[in-house]
């Protein structure tokens, strides 16, 4: 092989490898549908579920789309108590940035929805979202598929910025009373 394609084989190497601005030690997994909390509670609280859905429904009248997006933080834990060396890979959740995309529509403006939540490090945990909050709600139409791209952001508990992966997930309208639930 020459030099010249070995050089060229590299750069494509490096080239595949960049992650465009993302942590990627901190993965968005999979949003996972939720059932309501009892007593029902305004804005609603949801306990996440265990298995990803392909979509959620939404009604732009009764929810905000609520939904659980597990994260996973890969980073090592590096503290160790002998020393009084505290662990500093936590992954503290401060928003959720969000783009929409309706078919035969103009688009919904960009959101940054506060989030909360501490993803521990070589764990993972569930974080809550609004995907619909009051400056974006979704079509009233029934039928409407809305793609969104999100991705969390946050911090490492040593102060340094961090986000995750983007990850699209649909969802779609619906415009019968009840028909979303308090969590979708």
């Amino acid at each position: 092989m020459t030099a010249k394609r070995l050089s060229l084989v590299a750069a494509l190497v490096l080239a595949s490898c960049t992650t465009k601005n993302q942590s990627s030690y901190i993965v968005i997994a999979s949003v996972l549908g939720g059932t309501p909390s009892t007593p029902a509670t305004v804005p609603p609280t949801c306990t996440p579920g265990t298995v990803e859905t392909d979509f959620l429904l939404v009604n732009a009248a009764e929810t905000q789309g609520h939904a659980s997006v597990r994260v996973l933080n890969t980073l090592a834990q590096n503290g160790n108590p002998g020393t009084n060396r505290l662990n500093s890979n936590d992954f503290i959740v401060h928003q959720a940035v969000i783009s929409y995309e309706v078919i035969g529509q103009a688009p919904l403006p960009q959101q940054i929805v506060p989030a909360d939540g501490v993803v521990p490090a070589g764990g993972s945990k569930s974080v809550g979202v609004f995907f619909f909050p009051p400056g974006a709600k979704p079509p009233a139409t029934a039928g409407q598929t809305i793609r969104v791209t999100f991705h969390i952001e946050g911090h490492l508990i040593d102060g340094s910025s961090a986000r995750t992966n983007e990850y699209e997930y649909l969802f779609v309208t619906c415009a019968a009373p009840g028909c979303a639930g308090s969590c979708g």
